[in-house]
């Protein structure tokens, strides 16, 4: 578990996630607004995790490789001075209990070991729960894209005239704009903006929003840093569209960073320490990573 909240939240990859686990656990967790990868092919997954140096990574071990050679891969994370801060979890279906108390009383899995039960209506909150423990969306709730105005622009219509503004980046709750000091008497905090226009990727929409904040520019004082709120009748389908617009945007980055690494050649067969790894915890070790395990407890036969 970790002890911190960090403010942008931890990036959530599932490596070689089975069909059902993609499909109701990943999308979940995406339309939840939690910044979810899926890496299918686990010989690219080092190199990229090395990136993201406090990611939170589930494994799926039933495909692949056998138990023997996903313990060995995973084993080698905490050796890797690049991937051992990497908070690691383990899904599986087909694995026993005795596989499962192997890895748990093994390595230190922050994520727990997840046997899949297909029919629990406590899955998915389970998933849910370790994230949130372990500070997944951070402070803030909502996934958030810096844009450029040739992504996302907008304008405002006031007394005949019309304001651009440059927006600076984007949720599915606002975004934060660039504005002119001339223009305070729009812009000032609590100010209701009603039917302001939004082109997102070509799409265009218009909103009433209510600013929220006022800053400074450090780059420019003839400018000012407004952050507008949509309000909350803005249309669901409207929430929905910039939510996985940004998803796309993410998971577009995420393949060019898939594409450039290097991919996995090492073979994880030897040595085959699995098949006499101990069941029961030794008791010094245990004491250190007790934490780990009654996180990993939550998640227990769910």
């Amino acid at each position: 578990m970790n002890d911190e909240n960090p403010i942008y939240g931890r990036k959530v990859f599932f490596v070689n996630p089975s069909l059902f686990i993609e499909h109701f656990i990943c999308e979940q967790l995406e339309d939840q607004e939690y910044e979810v990868y899926v890496i299918n092919d686990y010989k690219v997954a080092k190199p990229v995790l090395a990136q993201y140096k406090d990611a939170l990574c589930f494994f799926g071990i039933d495909s692949e490789m056998s138990f023997s050679e996903w313990y060995n891969y995973i084993k080698s994370y905490s050796e890797d001075e690049s991937l051992k801060t990497i908070f690691i979890g383990i899904i599986s279906e087909a694995a026993k209990p005795v596989d499962r108390e192997k890895f748990l009383y093994n390595l230190k899995l922050p994520g727990g070991f997840v046997l899949v039960n297909r029919k629990s209506d406590g899955l998915f909150d389970n998933f849910k729960g370790i994230l949130d423990l372990n500070g997944a969306k951070g402070r803030r709730q909502y996934l958030r894209l810096n844009v450029s105005p040739e992504v996302v622009s907008g304008y405002i219509a006031r007394k005949s005239r019309l304001f651009g503004i440059t927006i600076l980046n984007i949720s599915s709750v606002g975004f934060a704009c660039l504005c002119r000091k001339e223009d305070s008497d729009i812009f000032h905090e609590k100010a209701l903006i009603p039917n302001v226009s939004l082109t997102v990727m070509r799409r265009s929409m218009v909103v009433d929003c209510v600013v929220i904040k006022i800053l400074p520019y450090e780059k420019n004082p003839d400018l000012m840093l407004a952050v507008l709120l949509f309000t909350r009748d803005t249309a669901s389908e409207i929430r929905i569209y910039i939510k996985r617009f940004i998803q796309s945007v993410f998971s577009a980055q995420m393949e060019v960073v898939e594409k450039k690494v290097i991919r996995d050649q090492f073979s994880y067969k030897q040595p085959d320490v699995y098949k006499n790894l101990s069941t029961v915890h030794p008791e010094s070790s245990f004491e250190q990573n007790d934490g780990d395990l009654e996180d990993a407890a939550e998640l227990e036969n769910v």
